[in-house]
């Protein structure tokens, strides 16, 4: 019996690893997802391979592949969420759009995308200096700012969004360059 609720556990787990949107999560679920193993080993008399499961895959390469995402290239989008009169903050459909077109060119250059739904100020969201781009809407208008100088990025991500004309009133604020942005002609315009 013990034993069959291990099992179905492990079919739990693996489900999930499939399923969590976080690389980091998903690697913290493998380490469980081993340990698991490693007492189903013990239960089927296999010590000496519920010891090698535990340090080997539980362990050590739990810890290896955590090392490995901290050290890749991350590229970090916060979204300033509109918030209505006492109801929970929502994405503009617009940004939801460009986040549908962003995310996959971001995986697609081997960069690890974190979007951050937050209601900060936009002043203080640069300030932080953890922003790669913010996107933000005021009044009509869909704002695109860049927070960190990974401007080879961020000139593709323009011309990625021009292809969509749906999304052709987009500004970016660009801090570090010194671009703000004009209604018509390129999204991004030295100033």
């Amino acid at each position: 019996m013990i034993e069959q609720v291990f099992l179905l556990s492990l079919l739990v787990i693996s489900f999930i690893i499939v399923l969590t949107e976080s690389m980091k999560r998903a690697v913290v679920y493998l380490g469980l997802f081993s340990l698991v193993c490693s007492v189903l080993f013990l239960l089927y008399g296999a010590p000496d391979l519920a010891i090698a499961e535990v340090v080997v895959a539980s362990g050590l390469s739990t810890i290896l592949y955590l090392v490995a995402i901290k050290k890749a290239a991350h590229f970090t989008i916060f979204v300033v969420a509109e918030q209505a009169d006492g109801s929970a903050p929502a994405v503009p459909r617009p940004i939801e759009r460009m986040l549908g077109h962003i995310r996959p060119f971001l995986v697609g250059k081997g960069l690890i995308c974190e979007v951050h739904i937050v209601e900060s100020e936009i002043s203080q969201i640069l300030n932080d200096g953890k922003a790669d781009l913010i996107l933000y809407k005021l009044d009509d208008e869909i704002f695109v700012a860049c927070g960190t100088s990974q401007a080879c990025n961020l000139d593709a991500i323009e011309s990625l969004l021009q292809k969509d004309p749906a999304l052709c009133g987009c500004v970016r604020i660009d801090r570090a360059f010194g671009y703000t942005s004009a209604q018509g002609g390129s999204l991004w315009q030295k100033s």
